[in-house]
């Protein structure tokens, strides 16, 4: 069997590391030939081909008007950006016709899954939607004319001809209340994976401070990471705040108790959960959020909204009260007092490990998509 599905040129996405994790997979298990389109930014029209883990990776460097933010000035409608993308199109359906996938992912719901998804509908391969992110609300701190333009969008994906695989049920749920508007019967709810590396960890005797990892979107609530860190300063407490993050609003200009890492490869990552005391994610909504689950893999307590599809594993697994309320940086503060340097039962991650790694769920992804 032959999978192909896109990629992005952000290493650190989540849309890769799904990606990685697949192929690694495969590379050890399964039988199954993976193929990953990824448009790039660049000032020549080229390619080029890889093999990494056994997957083929199909570079297409593409002139970056082409390719840049579908919501520029010159965007007013969804047509709008098919004309902009329509070099992409072409390419998504000239690579797939050579490929002959029995399988397409489309990993996401931006410009580019819609453009593989615009460009594949008519030639009859069973398709798939892998939600890593609910678009409507990534957008929603935006101006009207995008938030338009992003819900047809991904309203697009609501085809009789698709399948969908959901992170949790708070997606699936999300997606069918807010963006179809109706109950999706075709999916399968299937966790993000926890790579092998987070388990194997030793954390070190003295754990403090406090962590945050993610993207700097209005999403991520990193206000609530400030806020914090000014309630801090304001009991002088000595704790400071980590954030891994990849870039910083130039217009935002952090306390001198917090301070900006990153960005992280899985083995840096691995050790900042080691070390640091707890970790929190304040995000106003996320369909899963695996930085809680790969910090308390390692061992070390993460407190979750409960507005983020992990939330659901945390309960499941008896970590319930490491869901919390993030509207008060005194109350937040206080649980962090309870829990910081505690270490998550040996029990608990057992059991994550064993229902959690790739080797545990991407069997059920190759059953769904090979139906």
């Amino acid at each position: 069997m032959k999978i192909l599905t896109n990629l992005t040129d952000n290493k650190n996405s989540s849309i890769n590391r799904s990606f990685s994790d697949l192929s690694q997979f495969i590379n050890r298990q399964s039988r199954v030939d993976l193929v990953g389109i990824n448009i790039v930014q660049s000032i020549e029209v080229k390619e080029r081909t890889s093999i990494i883990n056994k997957a083929k990776i199909r570079d297409v460097f593409l002139p970056f008007e082409k390719i840049s933010n579908p919501l520029s000035n010159d965007i007013s409608t969804l047509e709008d950006i098919k004309t902009k993308y329509e070099v992409v199109i072409e390419k998504f359906r000239s690579i797939t016709i050579e490929e002959k996938p029995d399988a397409i992912i489309l990993n996401g719901t931006y410009a580019i899954p819609w453009a593989l998804m615009y460009a594949t509908k008519d030639l009859n391969i069973p398709t798939f939607v892998h939600y890593h992110g609910l678009l409507t609300k990534e957008v929603a701190f935006r101006p009207d004319k995008d938030r338009n333009i992003f819900r047809q969008m991904e309203r697009q994906f609501d085809n009789s001809y698709l399948k969908y695989i959901f992170p949790s049920n708070l997606a699936k749920k999300a997606v069918e209340s807010e963006v179809f508007g109706h109950e999706i019967k075709s999916s399968l709810i299937l966790p993000n994976p926890i790579p092998n590396l987070f388990f194997n960890s030793k954390l070190e005797s003295k754990r403090k401070g406090i962590g945050f990892v993610g993207r700097w979107t209005p999403i991520k609530n990193l206000e609530f990471c400030i806020n914090l860190a000014n309630y801090l300063n304001s009991i002088k407490s000595k704790n400071k705040i980590s954030l891994v993050i990849n870039k910083m609003d130039s217009n935002k200009k952090l306390p001198g108790n917090a301070k900006k890492l990153g960005p992280f490869n899985k083995t840096q990552m691995k050790k900042f959960y080691q070390s640091i005391g707890a970790v929190i994610s304040p995000s106003f909504f996320e369909t899963y959020g695996c930085v809680a689950q790969e910090a308390v893999a390692t061992g070390t307590p993460a407190l979750v909204n409960k507005n983020m599809g992990v939330a659901e594993i945390l309960d499941k697994y008896g970590l319930s009260d490491l869901i919390i309320d993030f509207a008060s940086p005194a109350k937040v503060f206080q649980k962090i007092e309870d829990i910081s340097g505690e270490v998550i039962d040996p029990k608990i991650r057992n059991r994550l490990k064993q229902d959690l790694t790739a080797d545990a769920l991407y069997p059920q992804m190759i059953n769904f998509v090979s139906r």
